[in-house]
């Protein structure tokens, strides 16, 4: 523990503190000694904290890597709280620190690995490798490329990715070979976050425990050569998206992207119980709602990484890339 008084007065370190930071007693030049022991790299963020506490505001827990004499480094959390007086104004500030060594080279560790099976997957042209139950469920995936996917778009309702004209073939196909119990390898056409088309080969072998009953299945889907299929969907203008959207539309979309009504309203400008209204109607909203009103929500869902097309029939389709996965 450190506790800094906002009014520039002596800094108190605990025994513990000392011990890390290697900070004997009586030594003068705390705030050098403790800037020294860090990773330079980590340094000015240590430095950036001490000028908001002078000026009484708490900075942002932070996790700083100490350097040992040893040659260890020690990946350390502290967060600053601020204690006041009975007037409510900042005395001092007390860090309260906590090892997470071990928690920071676990994620270091699952930062690498994503890398290593990304550029294998890459390499390979493999834009999905999954698992699947022994009910056909699919629990867990990796996507990388026009797979990329928010988890709920290649969830449980993953076939819905599946060119229209594709879907029922391809989805009764699937289900066939995973009744079985032989590896498979089938072609299925899926409408990727560019809103095109691509050919991909779905291959998926069985797993077994140690009587031979299947447990699971793992596979992977390889796009096929050639690029995006000739009957790509053609990019769709949110005026004309509005003309075809209805309740069921907006209900999947919320559900997309994980927003509540309220978050709709905020990034729309649009009430939340217009909103509700919307999703409780059937058939297509325009004629119900003013179209402007349901353009500023298809506007709303499109800034958070949704894109409209238009199917072979006329219907509308949406596909979503995930703004948080691309920063």
């Amino acid at each position: 523990m450190i506790e800094i008084p906002v009014d520039g007065g002596a800094w108190t370190l605990s025994n513990g503190f000392r011990e890390l930071f290697g900070i004997a007693l009586g030594v003068s030049d705390i705030i050098n000694n403790i800037i020294d022991a860090l990773h330079p790299q980590d340094r000015q963020t240590f430095r950036d904290a001490l000028v908001l506490m002078r000026t009484g505001i708490s900075p942002h827990p932070s996790v700083f890597r100490v350097l040992k004499s040893n040659g260890l480094i020690r990946s350390i959390y502290i967060d600053f709280r601020s204690l006041t007086n009975e007037m409510g104004v900042t005395q001092k500030f007390v860090g309260v620190l906590r090892d997470v060594t071990q928690e920071a080279a676990f994620q270091r560790m699952n930062r690498e690995m994503a890398q290593r099976i990304d550029t294998i997957m890459r390499s390979t042209g493999v834009d999905c490798v999954f698992r699947i139950d022994s009910h056909g469920h699919l629990f867990d995936y990796v996507t990388r490329g026009a797979l990329q996917q928010h988890p709920s778009a290649l969830g449980s309702a993953w076939e819905a990715n599946i060119a229209d004209d594709e879907r029922r073939g391809s989805v009764q196909s699937i289900k066939k070979a995973l009744s079985g119990d032989q590896p498979f390898s089938l072609h299925i056409d899926i409408l990727c976050v560019d809103a095109k088309v691509r050919r991909y080969n779905y291959k998926a072998y069985p797993e077994r425990d140690s009587k031979g009953v299947i447990i699971e299945w793992n596979g992977a889907l390889i796009e096929a050569p050639g690029g995006p299929l000739s009957h790509a969907l053609p990019g769709l203008d949110i005026q004309t998206g509005a003309k075809l959207v209805t309740g069921a539309t907006i209900r999947a979309l919320c559900s997309l992207l994980g927003w509540t009504h309220t978050d709709v309203s905020q990034r729309s400008k649009i009430s939340s119980t217009t909103i509700s209204r919307m999703t409780t109607t059937t058939g297509r909203l325009s004629g119900y709602f003013k179209d402007k009103s349901i353009e500023a929500i298809l506007t709303a869902f499109k800034n958070g990484g949704v894109q409209y097309s238009l199917t072979n029939d006329g219907q509308l389709a949406i596909s979503y890339a995930s703004i948080d996965a691309a920063a």
